[in-house]
């Protein structure tokens, strides 16, 4: 599925350090317990290959339930200690 992100890491310069956290993408809405679950770090943090990026984040599909404060939570955990740090939600914009 395409999105408006898989065009994100070709406006982010190189040697650009993230990670790609996923959410919903693995697990549909059967099981909401095990959906609301489904968070995982699709590309662990360090310099970017934006080709392999954009190819990761144009092919996750959203099927799941969207567990936001929770991704978030993990993902903010997850940051190395100091210097700037930001996370960038792409989101259906609703917590489930």
């Amino acid at each position: 599925m395409a999105t408006p992100a898989s065009t994100l890491p070709v406006k982010l310069p190189a040697g650009t350090n993230a990670s790609l956290w996923g959410y919903g993408h693995r697990l549909p809405q059967d099981d909401p317990a095990a959906s609301c679950l489904d968070i995982e770090q699709v590309i662990p943090f360090g310099e970017i290959d934006i080709d392999s990026f954009s190819t990761t984040v144009r092919n996750i599909d959203a099927i799941g339930y969207t567990p936001i404060s929770d991704t978030l939570q993990q993902a903010a955990a997850s940051f190395p200690v100091g210097g700037p740090r930001t996370i960038v939600l792409i989101s259906d914009g609703e917590e489930t």
